[in-house]
């Protein structure tokens, strides 16, 4: 009987450290869920292309995207070490240290994130941030038309059959299909912050239910006041966004209804031929 009451006090403490431990991640990544609803925003204003210039800058530095301007510092200094040309025997020293020279000024001088009140002016994204994305989102969405035009009259080129053209200009002229496209793509990384924020709310809500210490309940209700002021500033952003999209899908309906009827000319005076 000793023997398994010593076996049930061991199972207990066990249990106590695993609810110890998932509390605590819990609070850690609580803590942090604002920072990348900021940084999911931060991608969102910046120029077509250049958000991938700042992913080479980081894969250069060895360094995560989260990197701060500590870990930058550091990270420049070591690799500088390993491959200056003064101190490195390789053939492409020079050039590598000119890219990790070139990674380190861009990502030290350039202000990469914004914060949550730079963003929100009276519970409304600020008019400047509207604007950055409205240009990215157009940005993005008119290199994929012109990739897709492109795509369209290479078929068009080498196709006899008047039926399969018409059905190339068709696929094309689908504009709802393919700006919902660029329009998910575009905010993939706010979607990706909202299903990290609703895992947390979900784990709180979970823990607490089977939580019987009273301090730890009460740090579960402390960290769920902090869910729903990330959820609140979350659906503010939400709804900025979708309102921007809203608006640059009314700004190039007109060319996408002069384009469709050319297309349309386009068939019918083939057809006619």
């Amino acid at each position: 009987m000793k023997l398994l009451g010593n076996i049930g006090t061991g199972i207990r403490v066990l249990r106590e450290k695993n609810r110890e431990k998932s509390i605590q991640e819990l609070l850690n990544a609580t803590d942090k869920i604002e920072e990348h609803i900021a940084t999911a925003m931060g991608s969102l204003t910046r120029k077509t292309g250049e958000k991938e210039s700042l992913e080479l800058y980081y894969k250069t530095l060895e360094i995560k995207r989260t990197s701060d301007q500590k870990i930058i510092r550091s990270a420049y200094v070591r690799l500088m070490k390993q491959h200056h040309p003064d101190v490195s025997k390789e053939e492409a020293s020079e050039e590598l240290a000119k890219r990790i020279n070139e990674a380190y000024r861009a990502l030290s001088e350039k202000k990469l994130d914004r914060s949550v009140e730079e963003m929100l002016v009276g519970g409304e994204i600020s008019p400047a941030i509207r604007i950055e994305m409205a240009n990215g989102l157009l940005k993005a969405y008119t290199k994929r038309r012109d990739e897709d035009f492109e795509a369209m009259r290479g078929k068009i080129a080498n196709e006899t059959d008047i039926n399969m053209i018409d059905v190339f200009v068709r696929e094309f002229t689908d504009w709802k299909r393919r700006y919902d496209w660029v329009a998910r793509d575009f905010f993939k990384d706010l979607y990706k912050a909202e299903t990290q924020l609703k895992r947390l709310e979900k784990r709180n809500v979970s823990l607490y239910k089977g939580e019987t210490d009273q301090t730890r309940k009460t740090l579960l209700e402390q960290n769920a006041v902090k869910l729903e002021s990330a959820r609140r500033i979350y659906e503010q952003l939400r709804v900025g966004t979708e309102s921007v999209a809203s608006w640059v899908k009314e700004t190039i309906e007109p060319e996408e209804k002069q384009v469709t009827k050319e297309m349309e000319d386009f068939v019918a005076y083939i057809y006619a031929g």
